[in-house]
C-alpha cells in the first residue's frame, strides 16, 4: 500500500484492503475481516455499507457461530462490475475478454490478425468484436478496457515505440481505443501484466516474469507493485548483449530467436545459409544429434546465466519464464535452475523459486484485471 497522506488516503487504503480480501475469499464476518485486516469493526461496517449501497458487496446466508446471534457474511457481488481484458501479445492473434471483478473470464474472443491489415482495419475488426463482447451487459457496469501490448511503450506519451507487430508502431492505442469506448482506458507492457497477474494469482511480492512471445519481455515485482524506473522502460530486457554462439556479442531476444537457431545448426552442419527450415531444426532436436546437443547447451547456458544475474540484481523470491515461445525450452528448466545457482551469488545463500507459469493467456488477463482496478481502487470515486 501506498504511504497515507490524509484522511482521504486513508479511506482508499483501507477500501483497497477490504476489497483485495473479499476477492480472494467467498465469504468472511465483520468481526474476522477486521481482525484479518487491522482495522476497527467500526471502519469495516462503514465502508461495507458503501459498498453494498453502491451494488459491490452484499450479506449473504449466516455463518456459523459460537454462541448468540450468527452474524451474516460479506461477500463480493463478482459480477456487479466488469473489466474488458485485451491481450495483444501474439503478433497473429488478439484476445479479447469479459472480465468480472473476481478476474474470471464471462465471454471472450479470439482476432486472427491479417497481416496485410492497416492499424485502421485492425481497430475496424476491434471495434465489431468489442461491442460483441459487451452486448448485454449494461454500461455503468462496465468500469473500463486493460489493454496488454508486446512493446516498448513511451508511458507519458502514449506511444508504441517498438513491437513485434510493425503496423501498431508510432500509435496511441489509448487514443484510438477511445474512438470505440468512450470509458476509461489502460495501457502496459504485456510483460509487465503477466508479472502482475502472477502476482494476484500467487501473491508473492518480489518476483521476476520473463516472457517468451515472438520477442522476450520481463516484468520485475517489488514490494507487490510493477517496478518502472526513472522513465517507464524498466525491463526491457530483448536487448540484454550475451555471448553469441560462435563468440562475440548479440542480443538475448537474437540468441534465442528461432532464425538464428537455425543458423547455428548451418554452420555446425555446413548446410547453406537458408538451407534449412524450423522443421529441420525441431528434428534435429527431437534426433538428440551431437549438433542439437551443442545448440541445447548453449540455450541452457544462455537463459541460466540470463537468469542468475537477474536474481542478483533484484534479488526476488521467484523467477517464473512464460510465453508461448517457452514451451520450445521448457524441457531444459531443469539444467537451467542448475547453471542459474551455479552462477548467482544469491542462490547460494537463499532459496530462489525458478519456474515455468501455468497459464500465460489467463495471467496476462488476470493482470489486465488487476492493473485497472490498482488504479480504480485508488482514483475513482468508488463509493
Amino acid at each position: 500500500m501506498r504511504k497515507v497522506q490524509n484522511q482521504k488516503d486513508l479511506k482508499k487504503n483501507n477500501l483497497a484492503m477490504i476489497f483485495d480480501y473479499l476477492k480472494k475469499h467467498d465469504v468472511v464476518v465483520k468481526s474476522k475481516l477486521a481482525r484479518e485486516l487491522g482495522l476497527s469493526v467500526v471502519t469495516i461496517t462503514k465502508i461495507c455499507d458503501d459498498l453494498i449501497s453502491a451494488g459491490i458487496i452484499e450479506y449473504t446466508d449466516e455463518r456459523e457461530s459460537t454462541g448468540g446471534r450468527k452474524p451474516l457474511g460479506l461477500q463480493l457481488i463478482r459480477d456487479s462490475r466488469f473489466i474488458i481484458a485485451i491481450d495483444l501479445s501474439e503478433k497473429d492473434h488478439a484476445y479479447i475478454g469479459l472480465m468480472n471483478l473476481g478476474y474470471e473470464e464471462i465471454s471472450s474472443d479470439i482476432i486472427e490478425i491479417d497481416p496485410h491489415w492497416s492499424i485502421d482495419e485492425f481497430f475496424d475488426v476491434m471495434k465489431q468484436r468489442f461491442n460483441f463482447i459487451i452486448d448485454g451487459i449494461p454500461e455503468e457496469k462496465i468500469i473500463g478496457v486493460s489493454i496488454s501490448i508486446p512493446a516498448i511503450f513511451n508511458p507519458y506519451s502514449g506511444i508504441i515505440e517498438e513491437c513485434n507487430n510493425p503496423v501498431f508502431i508510432n500509435q496511441n492505442f489509448k487514443k484510438r481505443f477511445g474512438e470505440i469506448y468512450s470509458g476509461k482506458v489502460i495501457v502496459d507492457n504485456d510483460a509487465n501484466l503477466a508479472a502482475l497477474g502472477h502476482f494476484f494469482k500467487n501473491r508473492v511480492e518480489n518476483l521476476i516474469y520473463v516472457h517468451f512471445t515472438d520477442g522476450i519481455g520481463l516484468g520485475l515485482i517489488l514490494k507487490g507493485e510493477i517496478y518502472r524506473g526513472y522513465a517507464g522502460y524498466a525491463g526491457e530486457l530483448a536487448y540484454l548483449g550475451v555471448p553469441g554462439f560462435h563468440g562475440g556479442i548479440c542480443t538475448v531476444e537474437h540468441a534465442l530467436s528461432e532464425d538464428n537457431l537455425i543458423s547455428c545448426l548451418e554452420s555446425l552442419t555446413g548446410a547453406a545459409e537458408g538451407a534449412l527450415s524450423i522443421q529441420d531444426y525441431r528434428q534435429e532436436i527431437l534426433n538428440e544429434s551431437e549438433n542439437a546437443e551443442l545448440i541445447v547447451g548453449y540455450i541452457k547456458q544462455t537463459i541460466g546465466r540470463l537468469t542468475a544475474l537477474l536474481i542478483d540484481l533484484f534479488n526476488p523470491e521467484q523467477v517464473i519464464f512464460g510465453g508461448g515461445k517457452f514451451d520450445s525450452f521448457k524441457n531444459y528448466l531443469p539444467d537451467i535452475i542448475k547453471i542459474s545457482k551455479e552462477y548467482s551469488m544469491t542462490s547460494k545463500r537463499i532459496t530462489v523459486e525458478i519456474k515455468e507459469a501455468s497459464d500465460d493467456t489467463v495471467l496476462v488477463a488476470k493482470g489486465c484485471c488487476e492493473r485497472f482496478y490498482q488504479e480504480w481502487i485508488r482514483s475513482s470515486s468508488i463509493i
